[in-house]
């Protein structure tokens, strides 16, 4: 099982990136870390473990936590996760550091003790920033209303010295859901962005409609008063069903620019198929943000275009596609013939046009949930190509051309 991006950091000339592991199952289980390298953020390096339930303060498991680069060794600071004998836990913010050997070295105390006012459970995934001096760190708790909220800790080391500030508060908003996890906060530029996984928050016509989403705002940091002032409302990242947890890199080189990693998967969310199998969970492509007319951008990283291959599908229709077809109403009569008597044709004897082939196939596969294997020549690429139709769900068909 894998999850969350953990300790993202460009360190000693490689991109390291951790994430949440349980080596033993394909679900949830007591919390590791993995550790893995690349040189251009697409080919990836297993290096094996990164860090283990070692100390009684994460006797229940590593959480989430962050990366910085000081002095020829990267820091991470996580969440250790504490199960006292009652059954009862409590969230301890932890640091480790690694030497360019990728030999880790962990401090047995907690740099940060449980906030009074939040719950001991819930106070965890800490992001460690620098500016103007200090470092800061950033964190998701719910308070005892059981709101969602993040604090901010400051200390003039990196492993000792943290002291409580305040909650970070944001402009228009009193708190978020019921429990914030893995904030996490970049300038870019002269901008800020400010990105969180919120759970609870209420569903919109067209937002926030998966059982839990990553959101972000644009604006301005007051790290005197701890005040966020967003420049427009609060969007999600990501729509598709299965993204949270982003994570930002600790990189000096770049500071007009952020490279930002995710788990590809969402909390609360069971993945039968491959559960059963023994494994879950996967990271996302890793992704450039830039802020550009105040918007947020993202870009794949540049290096994905060195595995491009053939041309498969552009937004004009050329190449290789991957579609979804339904049948409806108006597809019940074609050309003067009803789809019931298309059906126990041949799709050419019906129609020698192959647009029109192709209602058949799709009539057959949404409406009897038939499969087809077809062959058919594209002029758009100049081949002829495999198609695979079968039907994802009732009254549906889905196809995949591939070049034979």
């Amino acid at each position: 099982w894998m999850n969350d991006p953990n300790g993202f950091s460009y360190f000693n000339g490689k991109w390291h990136l951790f994430y949440q592991w349980y080596p033993f199952a394909g679900y949830h289980g007591m919390k590791h870390w993995y550790h893995v390298v690349s040189d251009d953020l697409v080919h990836w390096k297993n290096i094996g473990l990164g860090t283990k339930p070692t100390l009684n303060y994460d006797n229940y498991g590593c959480f989430s936590g962050s990366g910085f680069v000081k002095n020829e060794f990267l820091y991470l600071v996580y969440t250790g996760n504490h199960k006292e004998e009652d059954g009862s836990i409590i969230q301890y913010q932890m640091i480790a550091a690694i030497d360019e050997e990728n030999h880790l070295t962990k401090l047995k105390r907690p740099i940060i003790q449980p906030q009074q006012g939040y719950i001991d459970e819930h106070q965890r995934d800490p992001k460690i920033f620098f500016e103007n001096g200090t470092y800061y760190i950033l964190m998701g708790a719910q308070n005892e209303e059981k709101q969602g909220k993040m604090l901010i800790y400051k200390s003039s080391q990196i492993a000792t010295g943290w002291t409580f500030v305040s909650e970070l508060k944001v402009k228009g908003y009193d708190s978020f859901g019921f429990m914030v996890e893995c904030p996490c906060i970049q300038k870019i530029g002269d901008k800020w962005l400010l990105l969180f996984s919120p759970q609870g928050l209420e569903k919109e016509e067209e937002a926030f409609l998966n059982a839990y989403s990553n959101v972000y705002f644009v604006g301005d940091l007051d790290l005197e008063t701890m005040t966020f002032t967003p420049d427009g409302p609060m969007k999600e990242l990501d729509k598709g069903f299965d993204f949270y947890a982003s994570q930002t890199a600790f990189q000096a080189e770049q500071n007009d620019k952020a490279i930002l990693e995710g788990w590809f998967g969402c909390s609360d969310y069971s993945y039968p198929v491959t559960e059963s199998e023994g494994w879950a969970g996967l990271q996302t492509l890793a992704r450039e943000l830039t802020i550009e007319d105040g918007k947020l951008i993202q870009r794949p990283v540049k290096a994905l275009e060195t595995i491009k291959d053939e041309l498969v599908f552009d937004a004009e229709g050329h190449g290789v596609d991957f579609v979804f077809r339904y049948c409806n109403d108006e597809m019940a009569v074609v050309e003067g013939v009803p789809v019931s008597e298309m059906l126990n044709r041949s799709f050419y004897e019906v129609f020698e046009n192959g647009d029109k082939k192709w209602l058949v196939t799709y009539a057959d596969v949404a409406l009897n949930g038939n499969k087809h294997i077809l062959h058919d020549y594209s002029p758009e690429i100049d081949k002829t190509l495999t198609i695979y139709c079968f039907q994802p769900a009732p009254g549906y068909c889905a196809c995949v051309l591939i070049p034979s």
